[in-house]
């Protein structure tokens, strides 16, 4: 009941005071997604969409943290960046003014970051259930939505302001577009299970520059906030794991790619050949007096044949 008289009342908001948009974006998505909340959306009215465009078209084209190595169509837009070209360190101002953190957050992290079956996990697991509502961590620009056959599914990655990059895995709707100004907090997908992945959950990863890094560094999922406004990360504490999706590694000391499967030393093959067995077929063999029997036998046969050798030579 509660449902007919909200898609009513908004339906008359629409019609007679159609100044309030905010109700037209939000009707055509909750019709599609009733199970979605409210309460964990954030949406921007649609006369806001301009200004957000021209956001984000500032940000691509005048701010370098989105204009180099701006990407839509890969999961990793900095491919020819080497480790040796970034600094010793690296200072993030992950918070500025009256800029937001938030997480996607149902309770528990079922899978952390690091090894995991024989590969590296590169971020981590989020519990929920398929649809429901996975936000923007920090405010920033979408580089990527769409899906992958990488094992991410339906993917999207946000390019945020403080430099870092935030991907969200496994949904089962993509509901932002590329290129999209984003606000922290705000409504980008729904959780799923595309993908590889044994059953719905959000694989959320944080990194920079294409190296990911352990999100525990900066969030406190006990309380599922920031540990600290800003951030140091040590060139020599990244991960050598780049692009783990696609099996290659970074050298440290040279930055160069090599394949992971390079180093690995082949096994030599070694064929066994039986040696040749001096003893006798199974239906021969006899104990070792009746081979001795055998031998002697032998022996006065071939003695005889000498003996009438030897008289045919004297009738001769």
């Amino acid at each position: 009941m509660a449902n007919r008289f909200f898609v009513f009342f908004t339906l008359i908001i629409i019609v007679f005071y159609p100044q309030y948009s905010l109700a037209k974006n939000i009707v055509p998505h909750f019709i599609n997604n009733p199970d979605t909340s409210i309460e964990s959306s954030s949406y921007l009215p649609i006369e806001n969409v301009h200004i957000t465009d021209a956001i984000s078209q500032d940000l691509i084209n005048n701010n370098p943290i989105f204009s180099n190595f701006w990407d839509n169509n890969h999961l990793f837009a900095y491919p020819s960046l080497k480790l040796s070209d970034l600094p010793d360190s690296i200072h993030i101002v992950l918070l500025k003014g009256d800029e937001k953190f938030n997480l996607t957050w149902y309770g528990m992290v079922t899978s952390g970051y690091g090894q995991r079956w024989g590969r590296k996990h590169e971020g981590l697991d989020l519990a929920l259930h398929t649809g429901d509502s996975v936000i923007a961590a920090f405010d920033g620009v979408v580089r990527f939505a769409k899906f992958t056959n990488s094992g991410y599914g339906n993917c999207i990655i946000i390019r945020h302001i403080n430099g870092l990059e935030t991907l969200y895995g496994h949904l089962s709707k993509i509901i932002v577009s590329e290129n999209q100004f984003i606000k922290s907090g705000e409504l980008i997908g729904l959780g799923g299970t595309t993908g590889r992945s044994s059953g719905p959950h959000l694989h959320f990863e944080t990194r920079l520059n294409d190296y990911s890094f352990n999100p525990n560094i900066i969030i406190n999922t006990t309380n599922q906030k920031l540990f600290s406004d800003s951030l140091i990360i040590l060139k020599q504490n990244l991960f050598v794991d780049r692009f783990a999706i696609n099996t290659n590694t970074i050298n440290k000391s040279t930055g160069t790619t090599t394949s992971k499967y390079l180093n690995k030393k082949k096994k030599k093959v070694v064929v066994k050949t039986k040696a040749k067995s001096t003893a006798l077929p199974k239906r021969l063999k006899v104990s070792k007096i009746n081979k001795a029997k055998l031998v002697s036998s032998s022996k006065i046969k071939n003695n005889k044949k000498l003996i009438k050798k030897n008289k045919t030579k004297k009738k001769a």
